[in-house]
């Protein structure tokens, strides 16, 4: 396991980490007109004055969020599932151009501990828009904390994790090292690698090009569910990205859900 002395952050590898995320997501199931890129020198409404106070966040934060691509959406309150289910990426794009967006998407990407002055500190960023899932980058760091993280993932990992050397945690507060260690963290690079493998395995399925499951369900219905569209996902190619047949495979999802399980509320 990498110590967390041995990472460093680098802006132009954590935009590039995200954009071939977002491409490799679009290989799998949301349209590619999902994904926007930013102009060249970055989204000009996220470099309006106030932005940063209003965000709270420190230059680099700003500076980041400039630059990195987001993801259509049909609303605020109806992200894409950009991987785990139910949860999307925050669009700070839209939170920027928006009355009290900036605020909306604050909450929605730290959870409770945005209630909680002080325990995130002004480096650290959420990149996912979800009440389930929070993924906290730290622009100091170099890395990306998980606190949600399912225990499929949390015990049997894809990626190793950061070993967080003791020695580098001596002056964090106590309140905010609490929720440093509530999950496992990774490397900003790992961390992207990690949810494509989760969809390479199909842990996280795709339901539609906006919606996905998670291998981990409480009723036979939705295991039923899931298994048929891995299955059909696997009959269509996946995960040989060069021979898999996208636009087939989503068409025969939605005709198998709706045949088969909609009866049953087992279609997202």
């Amino acid at each position: 396991m990498p110590w967390l002395s041995e990472v460093s952050y680098s802006r132009d590898a954590t935009v590039a980490a995200v954009n071939d995320y977002f491409d490799f997501l679009a290989s799998m199931y949301i349209a590619k007109s999902a994904v926007l890129r930013p102009p060249e020198g970055g989204w000009p409404e996220i470099a309006a004055d106030g932005f940063r106070e209003a965000l709270g966040k420190t230059d680099e934060v700003a500076l980041l969020l400039r630059h990195l691509p987001y993801l259509a959406r049909l609303s605020s309150f109806s992200p894409i599932h950009a991987g785990p289910a139910l949860t999307g990426f925050c669009s700070w794009l839209d939170a920027a151009e928006s009355q009290g967006g900036i605020e909306y998407a604050l909450m929605m990407a730290e959870g409770s501990l945005y209630l909680d002055d002080g325990l995130i500190p002004p480096h650290v960023i959420g990149l996912a828009d979800s009440k389930h899932d929070h993924f906290m980058l730290d622009t100091e760091l170099g890395v990306i904390y998980w606190p949600d993280c399912p225990d499929g993932i949390r015990h049997n990992p894809s990626r190793e994790p950061i070993l967080d050397d003791p020695y580098d945690s001596e002056d964090t507060p106590e309140e905010e090292s609490e929720w440093r260690a509530a999950g496992p963290a990774w490397a900003v690079v790992d961390f992207f690698e990690l949810l494509k493998d989760q969809l390479r395995l199909l842990f996280f399925v795709p339901f539609s090009s906006r919606t996905t499951h998670l291998d981990e369900h409480s009723s036979e219905d939705e295991a039923a569910a899931v298994r048929a569209v891995q299955a059909i996902f696997r009959e269509h190619g996946w995960p040989d990205v060069e021979r898999f047949c996208k636009q087939e495979c989503l068409k025969a999802v939605e005709a198998a859900l709706q045949e088969k399980f909609s009866r049953h509320g087992a279609r997202p």
